[in-house]
Order: C-alpha cells, then sequence, then structure tokens
C-alpha cells in the first residue's frame, strides 16, 4: 500500500490538459506535456507559436545562402502570420457583432420603464434600472454626490413681493403667483364657532414652536415630505415639544430655541448649524409672508400643508401592507437607504394632533395679527 501511494505521488500529469502523464518538457516555459495536441493547444499557444516562428527563423540563417531552401520558409513564415491575423480578424469580427447586438436592443425610455413601477418600492425601481444607471447610482453614492440626484427646491415661502412706492399693475397677477405655488389653504372653521373661550396668550407662543418643527421637516426632506408622510411627522413630533407633550411656552423665542435643541440632540437626525440657521431663516420668511397686506398668509398655509399631511398619514393607516416586489437587491445592496426612523404613532393619536393643527389655523384665521405683537 505504501508502494502505491508513493508511486502515485511521483507520476505527474500534463499541465494542459490534466488527464495523462506527462512526456514532455517545454524547450521554452518548460511545462510538461504530454503529446504534440496538447503542446499545440490554445492553452499554449503563445509559447508553442513562438517557438515555431523561432525554429523557421534559425532555418532561414542556417539556408541563406540557399535561394529554394529560403523561399519555401519564407512561405512558412507568412503563411503562419496570416493564420494569426486571420485568427485575429475573426476575434474581433464576433466581439464587434457582440457589440453590435447590443446596441440594436433599444432601451425604452426611464419614465416608460416606471410607468406602472410603485415609485415607494425601492427594488422594484432599482430593477428597472438599466446596468449603466445602476454603476452611475452608486457611483455618486460611493463620490458623496447624491444630491445631484435631487432638484434644488425653492421653498414656497421664500417669495415676497417687493415693496414699491407706486401702486404695481402687476400686483394682482403676482398674489396669483404665490398663492398658486402655496399649499391650498384649508377651509376652516372661525375660532368663535369651535370655543366659547378665549384664546390664552401663550397659544401664539405654541404656534411658533410646531410652525418652527414643521419648516425643519420640510426642509430636511428637501419638500418631498409628502412623499414620506410618516416619516416626516415622525420628525415633527420628536422636535415639537408642544406636539409631543403638550408643552406650553411663556416665552417666543424659547418655543423657537426648544426645536433647534430638540433637533441637535435627535439621535436620527444629522444636524448642523447650517440645518439650525436654515430652518430659523425658513421661520422668519413664513412670519413675514409675502407681503405686507397679506402677512400671515404662509403661517396659513404652512397649518394647511400640517393638516394635509396628518391627513394623509391617518388614511395611509387605515390600509394594510400592500405587497412588495419578492426581488430586494436594492434593500441588500443599500440597508440604510431609509435611515431615518418612523414612529408608529397609532391612528387615534394621529387624529388628536390634526384636532390640534386645526386648532391652530383657526386661531390664525381669527388672531393671526397677535403673532406679531
Amino acid at each position: 500500500m505504501e508502494g502505491n501511494s508513493s508511486t502515485e505521488n511521483y507520476i505527474k500529469l500534463c499541465k494542459i490538459c490534466d488527464l495523462n502523464v506527462h512526456k514532455y518538457l517545454c524547450p521554452r516555459c518548460g511545462i510538461e506535456y504530454c503529446s504534440v495536441d496538447c503542446y499545440k493547444s490554445e492553452k499554449h499557444s503563445e509559447c508553442s507559436e513562438s517557438f515555431y516562428r523561432g525554429c523557421v527563423e534559425e532555418e532561414l540563417r542556417f539556408n541563406e545562402k540557399d535561394p529554394e531552401t529560403r523561399k519555401k520558409m519564407l512561405e512558412i513564415l507568412q503563411r503562419m502570420h496570416e493564420e494569426h491575423a486571420n485568427d485575429m480578424e475573426e476575434i474581433e469580427e464576433l466581439a464587434q457583432q457582440e457589440l453590435d447586438s447590443d446596441d440594436d436592443e433599444e432601451v425604452p425610455d426611464l419614465s416608460d420603464r416606471l410607468q406602472n413601477i410603485d415609485l415607494d418600492d425601492a427594488d422594484s425601481v432599482w430593477a428597472a434600472l438599466t446596468d449603466g444607471e445602476k454603476q452611475e447610482f452608486e457611483t455618486l453614492l460611493r463620490n458623496g454626490e447624491m444630491e445631484k440626484l435631487l432638484p434644488p427646491w425653492k421653498p414656497w415661502w421664500s417669495y415676497r413681493a417687493d415693496t414699491k412706492l407706486v401702486e404695481d399693475l402687476s400686483k394682482t397677477s403676482k398674489a396669483f403667483d404665490y398663492k398658486q405655488n402655496c399649499p391650498r389653504i384649508k377651509d376652516i372653521k372661525h375660532y368663535n364657532e369651535i370655543s366659547k373661550v378665549p384664546p390664552a396668550e401663550c397659544v401664539k407662543n405654541n404656534i411658533l414652536n410646531v410652525l418652527h418643527a414643521y419648516a425643519f421637516s420640510a426642509l430636511y426632506f428637501n419638500g418631498d415630505h409628502h412623499n414620506f408622510p410618516k416619516e416626516a411627522i415622525s420628525i415633527l413630533i420628536e422636535l415639537s415639544n408642544n406636539l409631543r407633550e403638550n408643552e406650553v411656552f411663556i416665552q417666543a423665542d424659547l418655543a423657537i430655541e426648544s426645536v433647534s435643541q430638540q433637533a441637535i440632540n435627535c439621535r436620527s437626525l444629522v444636524v448642523d448649524s447650517e440645518n439650525i440657521v436654515a430652518t430659523k431663516n425658513a421661520l422668519t420668511c413664513i412670519l413675514q409672508g409675502p407681503e405686507d397686506s397679506n402677512k400671515y398668509f404662509y403661517v396659513k398655509a404652512a397649518f394647511s400643508d400640517l393638516h394635509q399631511l396628518f391627513s394623509k398619514c391617518i388614511e395611509s393607516s387605515k390600509l394594510k401592507n400592500t405587497s412588495r416586489s419578492t426581488s430586494n437587491e436594492f434593500s441588500k445592496r443599500f440597508p440604510d437607504h431609509g435611515a431615518i426612523s418612523a414612529t408608529d404613532i397609532p391612528r387615534n393619536k394621529l387624529k388628536l394632533y390634526l384636532k390640534k393643527i386645526e386648532y391652530y389655523l383657526s386661531w390664525v384665521e381669527s388672531y393671526g395679527s397677535n403673532l406679531y405683537t
């Protein structure tokens, strides 16, 4: 048994076919092979062709004085060259045919490919992209240039009509423009119709707290908060102590600063000084309004937008979870694409939040001028 084992270990197979016992060594590269077929095989073609070429060239040198022999050697060498050239042309032709076949496959426009796809289902959207589009997305992600995928959002509250000494004939069209760009104002009952008790002085400060949290949430989602109502409301409630805990603010500056501190301390948010400054500037613009004659229009627009957001979230809570795509390639590749934590808020609690939004909206409609006193 030991003898057979040592014999088996001693036997070396052909390094080209790995089937037969080797018999020869290549004089150029030293590889062990078993037959002429293996020597001429594709695995060894680079070495064998150069070896044959070398032999022919050496033969030419030895027989350079014999014209007939030299002529035959030149013909052999030329034939070898032509065969090699024909092989290369065939390879290039096959490669070009493959490229041409790829070009012939017309890829539909992205809008057509996404026509019947749920855009909230990241895996389905990912599956509809071409390899080139996926590669471009991953390159932007690696380079930290994801903002290039997002069109710049100009908040509706950033418009401010110029103050002019002479009445501008286009004033009516300007007013129409900013009203069209804003969230639709929610029709609400007058404050006296919903409460017989005069509002407390602190209501305006509580409104500032909610308004500041709203501005942060809208900016954080680049104006796309209605496509992520659950996440946007989670952030809003996290930042507004008045909504979350019914905290009452005696001073306006404390109500505003409270939101900034909550944002900084929130673990699920990435917040820097630019976010804080941008949110405070947004609050200032909302409070200033589009023009002096309609000063708290943007405040009403903001609470109307909040009303739509909470209503959408309440409506979606009725629906059962819809089936998702069986392909979860995007989720596996980018597990943190839904990094913002979305708390499951009970439907009855969402309704209570909505009632408070309606109360504030009614207050603004009736007492909006008190915000500036």
